[in-house]
């Protein structure tokens, strides 16, 4: 229905797959550590997304050496934001932040899934076509 009434943005399909996941129960834990439950820390830290975990992780879990994705402010900012508003209140995306948001989710769907999406390919091809 939504696809109807304006094109699909990468704003919108953020906020669609991270709708999607907490339809499923998987939903990545945003506002606090998916660890300890700790205060994540503010600007300008970069946090580590605990794919195990599920979510972000404060600096005492997910220290600079941890591998795996992580998420600056804005994108940690706008993955709160579009997951709270869903695919109808989503805004545009800045470049840099959307593409952010999108690694990290597609690190995190991937993980639970335990496999590539084969619709990530097609996502991935058509993704650079939209604007933000």
């Amino acid at each position: 229905d939504l696809l109807d009434r304006k094109p699909a943005a990468p704003g919108s399909l953020r906020a669609y797959e991270l709708g999607a996941l907490r339809a499923a129960g998987l939903a990545p834990r945003l506002d606090d550590c998916a660890r300890c439950g700790g205060r994540l820390p503010g600007s300008p830290a970069r946090l580590a997304v605990g794919l195990d975990e599920g979510g972000f992780l404060c600096g005492s879990c997910g220290p600079p050496h941890r591998p795996g994705p992580r998420c600056g402010p804005a994108a940690a900012a706008a993955l709160r934001r579009l997951a709270a508003v869903g695919p109808e209140g989503a805004g545009p995306l800045e470049e840099d932040v959307g593409a952010e948001a999108r690694e990290m989710l597609t690190a995190f769907i991937e993980h639970q899934l335990g496999k590539r999406l084969p619709s990530r390919k097609f996502l991935d091809e058509v993704g650079p076509m939209l604007k933000p």
